[in-house]
């Protein structure tokens, strides 16, 4: 997944919040900000830690490493995580349909099930509605001079809205008042999270930060989880690195190209794993990557071709027919009914891809009940990208690396525990590949969280669908 960078992660450890009160080091506001890491968040009681208490005790971590292939993994690039791979389990992952794998992973649900699947929907109620009067300067997001207006944009919105990073992609001005991006940190339905909230369990949360890329903000990360292991205590760790994702963009999925990075994660992990041995804490790790990535073969011009076939037909957007293009994915929404046939017609003669049906969408978890993720679904083949799209400016290089496939099973799932019982609950699932979702349920049972807890969690901040101010969910006419 990759994603801009937002405002800068600080120097802080957690603050507790949820269940319990916490009387150790995560409740101690000098230790707390003591830490030289990054900002997280912990839920659930705590009892004090670095004392013999730690005897014993067991602290699971979920590494979530944005974009790693299975096959980057080999005993000469990253000799920590091939060996926890020969001691414990090394499979395929699975990843869900769109862009939104995090929340599947704490949730155990598909798209349909959270309501995030894309980055962007429709919404009646766009951070960005400021905007309609400018809708003439539709163009200028193909230039580079977009930059700044882009940054104007974003800081105008927030200090509208409110809202911490309302990035603006490069969507055209006469579409963007008309989209709303996805919150990743409303997650919805029962998460990880909420349950070691209700269970009384502590959870450290590095994984909802901004500014998730760069190598030193990976060993800040995995700095930050070793100091927890000594200040407090806590059941599950949870950390996101997103430099193989970034740069798997830019340079392709070659592991001779971002072996650097590889070693330092490798590394990384390694010295997490002795910390934790040190202080005699038994380990559960829980290693994911929520895709693969793919080579580029070539890129797809879709949004020509139907506005050739749309301007035939006298229809026009976004009178006729409104459109959203992802990198490996095309949406439409018709304002107006008769646009469908003549869209739809050109779509199937575009090479390289086709209308996903209504059986592929049930198949996947993406046959929503509303379409606030579009009416008509266009999905690319495995290598080829839509270009021009919306999160790759036109001014800039092509992308060697693209994710966000139909079907992915090229990412990373790496299970290791030092304990028997940990070992014997993820040998429960043999699984090959392993689907993102059951992350949710492996993390758990190596946790130890038996069913009755997981029933008395609540939501996760909020329920599973979009924002939507009127509740409706069918796109009408008038509401554009």
């Amino acid at each position: 997944m990759t994603a801009e960078k937002g405002p800068g992660i600080t120097a802080a450890a957690g603050t507790a919040i949820g269940a319990g009160t916490g009387t150790g080091a995560g409740a101690d506001t000098d230790t707390a900000t003591a830490t030289p890491t990054t900002t997280g968040t912990t839920t659930g009681t705590g009892t004090g830690a670095g004392d013999a208490g730690d005897r014993g005790r067991t602290a699971t971590f979920l590494i979530y490493l944005d974009a790693c292939r299975y096959d980057y993994i080999t005993r000469e690039r990253t000799p920590f995580l091939h060996s926890l791979g020969e001691r414990g389990s090394i499979r395929r992952a699975r990843t869900v349909c769109g862009f939104t794998q995090e929340s599947a992973m704490l949730t155990g649900k598909y798209p349909v099930e959270t309501g995030h699947f894309t980055w962007f929907h429709l919404s009646e109620n766009s951070p960005f509605a400021w905007l309609r009067p400018f809708c003439f300067l539709s163009f200028l997001p193909q230039f580079k001079l977009y930059e700044p207006v882009k940054v104007l944009i974003r800081k105008t919105t927030s200090l509208i809205t409110g809202r911490a990073y309302p990035d603006p992609a490069h969507i055209p001005l006469d579409l963007l008042p008309r989209f709303e991006r996805v919150d990743g940190d409303e997650i919805g339905g029962i998460s990880i999270d909420s349950i070691c909230r209700s269970s009384g369990r502590r959870a450290i949360n590095l994984m909802n930060n901004n500014n998730f890329v760069g190598m030193k903000t990976c060993s800040a990360m995995f700095e930050a989880a070793a100091t927890a292991l000594e200040r407090e205590v806590f059941d599950l760790c949870m950390i996101h690195i997103g430099e193989l994702d970034v740069d798997g963009h830019k340079l392709g999925p070659r592991a001779d190209l971002l072996g650097g990075h590889l070693a330092t994660i490798d590394a990384c992990l390694s010295r997490l794993h002795r910390a934790a041995r040190r202080l005699g804490i038994s380990c559960n790790m829980v290693i994911v990557s929520d895709h693969g990535m793919q080579p580029v073969a070539g890129t797809v011009d879709v949004i020509g071709r139907v506005k050739e076939a749309a301007s035939r037909a006298g229809l026009r957007s976004p009178r006729d027919y409104l459109y959203f293009l992802d990198s490996t994915m095309a949406r439409f929404w018709f304002p107006n009914g008769a646009a469908r046939r003549p869209i739809e017609e050109a779509l199937s003669a575009v090479p390289h891809g086709h209308i996903v049906t209504e059986g592929e969408k049930e198949e996947r978890g993406i046959n929503f009940r509303h379409n606030l993720y579009g009416d008509t679904l266009f999905w690319l083949d495995k290598g080829y990208i839509v270009f021009p799209n919306f999160f790759q400016s036109t001014y800039s290089d092509c992308p060697r690396g693209m994710h966000g496939y139909m079907d992915d099973d090229d990412g990373l799932l790496v299970l290791y525990s030092d304990s028997d019982s940990g070992a014997e609950a993820y040998r429960r699932n043999q699984k090959d590949p392993v689907p993102l979702v059951d992350i949710f349920s492996i993390v758990l049972d190596m946790m130890g969280v038996g069913p009755a807890e997981r029933l008395g969690a609540g939501p996760s901040r909020r329920g599973g669908q979009p924002r939507q101010g009127s509740g409706r969910n069918r796109l009408e006419g008038p509401t554009i």
